[in-house]
């Protein structure tokens, strides 16, 4: 193969890749044992750019779409390699197309054949053109399982629920602070980081001019950037006993994570000239 060749072939490689891609505008998973041995149920959520994703439109709100199907892997804990676990695309839950945007979500069940610990992860690409980062376009979600009974509780952990709009919109030059729900079915004391790594592919650089309350997991920006600038959060949310516990024969204290699971969505700081900095933002 010529230089010229392989010069064409790999601009041909690149085209259909920006092609393919760049649609990615976050998601979220989490889980729960179900009662029925290892079995744990899983509850993803994915957001991309309009019928970009599995086909979602606001006529299929309600309707399973499997355009694209998205594999989730349990990428540690399982044995050489990694183990497809589902490969579904979702139900469409919510789409915009002045805005550009599909959110989908689904369930699935596992049953694992030991207690664990596991990595479960969904990894692809490309994030929309974001105006900062690694450099990266990788997708990349991850949480953590561990199925060893709880000696509080005498039943497997329940990971804690991250929720999120796909987009928040905060006008340029304006702070505002954004609080990111979270749940947790056993009680546990719940706590947001920056996700780092695996966790979150092309997405770990943090977003410029914010600030993370770790304990309210509430996120404090400064859209001071560039007008209509474009950015990706990547955050994980751990739940931590409220008491020391022992799962199987580790001990847990209040400053250790039984579980983790991601959270990743995008703020866009326009220049809204309507709306001063006092009005409520525009949160979709």
């Amino acid at each position: 193969m010529d230089t010229a060749f392989k010069y064409l072939f790999t601009l041909a490689i690149s085209i259909i890749a920006m092609c393919q891609g760049s649609h990615f505008r976050g998601g979220a998973i989490s889980w729960k044992p179900t009662g029925n041995g290892r079995e744990i149920e899983f509850t993803y959520k994915l957001g991309w750019t309009f019928s970009h994703g599995a086909g979602c439109t606001s006529s299929l709100v309600g309707s399973y779409v499997n355009k694209t199907l998205f594999d989730w892997k349990c990428t540690y804990g399982c044995g050489s390699g990694s183990i497809t676990l589902s490969s579904k695309g979702y139900t469409c839950i919510s789409a915009s197309s002045s805005q550009n945007w599909e959110l989908g979500e689904y369930s699935f069940s596992y049953t694992f054949s030991s207690d664990g610990k596991f990595t479960v992860s969904y990894s692809s690409c490309c994030w929309i053109a974001l105006d900062y980062g690694t450099g990266s376009t990788d997708i990349s979600l991850a949480t953590t399982v561990d199925l060893r009974l709880r000696s509080d509780l005498k039943v497997p952990n329940t990971s804690p629920v991250a929720s999120s709009k796909p987009l928040y919109t905060i006008k340029h030059g304006c702070t505002e602070t954004i609080k990111i729900p979270v749940i947790d079915k056993d009680g546990d004391n719940v706590r947001c980081r920056w996700a780092v790594g695996d966790e979150c592919g092309g997405a770990c650089s943090r977003i410029q001019n914010a600030v993370l309350d770790a304990d309210k997991c509430t996120l404090t920006i400064d859209a001071i950037g560039n007008a209509d600038d474009t950015y990706a959060v990547a955050m994980v949310v751990e739940d931590r006993p409220n008491s020391t516990i022992t799962l199987g024969d580790e001990t847990f204290t209040s400053k250790d994570t039984l579980s983790s699971v991601p959270i990743q969505f995008l703020v866009n700081t326009p220049d809204i000239q309507s709306r001063s900095c006092s009005e409520k933002p525009v949160f979709v």
